[in-house]
């Protein structure tokens, strides 16, 4: 398993300049613009397939070598709102995530009977994938077993991609291949507030053909009854009106983490609460009234996603508004500082890699700026 950064992540999904508009399915002329970008896609996206590297393709990549007339078409696709289109009930999911680093997951198998057979390469955002392997180290220790990421992080072009290949498949209806594939910025997926987790078991079984024998395993029960000690949830459950049931399918969501916080907590300027601590990591919760005073930690990388409230981050020169659901990064040896700026206080779940030590905090930085 091996760490790729990237320095931002920008996930705006609609091109500008265009608005939003109700279409379902393709005219012939649409059609037949759709299989030239497919196939050019096919030219060389199974190269990175191949490679392991698909799930991180950019729009740069995806764009490149296609007609006017072509980035036409997958602009008005990027624009479409499903909520309007396909009656889609879910939230748009884009936002800014500011340095997020992720782990690539490789070395995975599936055993059927005496057949081995490789899952591809798969990504996580690096908190989610530590708390994903302590979530699965728990249910190994209750159960002797654990169950695989089938599919984790897709990159918005990725997901766009996605969508575009399975849309022959609904006899080119977007709105009936928006009930099974999500539109970029529409996907937990490719939200790493908010990552979803596609589940497989060791023996292969991932629900795809029978919905009940995911339902069935021992694994999903134990996931019903211990994931959301791990902030993880079911994205799909049975019986939501509009709503295909997908018992595989989980999301490790940072703004379900609540914390009960004292008088004298709520009361300070700022409050921090670690909530654990692993070999590889801290996890806490930070409440802002006002403001904290610049400082830097110059042995420890922070992640912070925005929970409640509106907050600000100062650092190297740059200003980051953010609100629930955005991601920020700061380096190791980079001078920062959290502001509220909404009518109530802020929280932030913050993750130190290594673990934070208690010390290594430092408000004298004169002579670092």
């Amino acid at each position: 398993m091996r760490a790729i950064f990237l320095g931002l992540i920008i996930l705006s999904f609609i091109p500008r300049g265009l608005a939003a508009e109700a279409w379902d399915v393709l005219t012939e002329t649409e059609k037949q613009t759709l299989h030239r970008i497919l196939d050019h896609w096919e030219s060389w996206v199974p190269e990175r397939k191949a490679a392991g590297s698909a799930p991180m393709i950019s729009f740069e990549e995806l764009y490149a070598g296609i007609s006017e007339e072509e980035t036409g078409f997958l602009d008005r696709v990027r624009a479409v709102d499903p909520q309007v289109s396909f009656g889609f009930r879910g939230a748009h999911l884009g936002s800014e995530a500011e340095g997020i680093t992720f782990e690539r997951i490789d070395g995975q198998e599936i055993h059927r009977g005496d057949e081995k057979e490789a899952i591809d390469p798969q990504y996580l955002p690096s908190p989610v994938q530590q708390v994903y392997e302590e979530m699965m180290q728990a249910m190994a220790a209750d159960l002797g077993k654990r169950l695989l990421v089938e599919s984790g992080y897709r990159s918005p072009a990725y997901q766009l991609y996605t969508f575009l290949f399975y849309t022959p498949k609904h006899e080119y209806s977007l709105a009936e291949t928006g009930h099974w594939v999500a539109l970029p910025g529409y996907s937990e997926h490719g939200a790493p507030h908010q990552q979803a987790i596609d589940f497989i078991n060791q023996e292969g079984i991932n629900g795809e053909d029978h919905v009940e024998e995911f339902e069935g395993l021992p694994e999903y029960r134990w996931l019903q009854e211990h994931a959301d000690k791990f902030h993880f949830r079911l994205s799909y459950p049975r019986g939501q009106e509009g709503i295909t049931f997908e018992p595989w399918h989980w999301a490790w969501c940072s703004q379900c983490i609540e914390v009960s916080w004292t008088d004298e907590e709520a009361q300070g300027e700022v409050a921090v609460r670690q909530l654990r601590r692993t070999e590889k990591a801290s996890y806490h919760m930070v409440r802002l009234r006002t403001r904290e005073v610049a400082h830097v930690h110059k042995t420890h990388d922070l992640t912070i996603f925005m929970t409640k409230g509106a907050g600000r981050v100062h650092m190297a020169g740059r200003v980051l508004d953010l609100v629930p659901g955005d991601t920020a990064f700061i380096p190791k040896d980079t001078i920062h500082w959290g502001e509220n700026i909404g009518p109530g206080a802020s929280e932030v779940y913050a993750i130190f890699t290594p673990p934070f030590d208690g010390q290594d905090s430092h408000e004298d930085v004169t002579s670092l700026a």
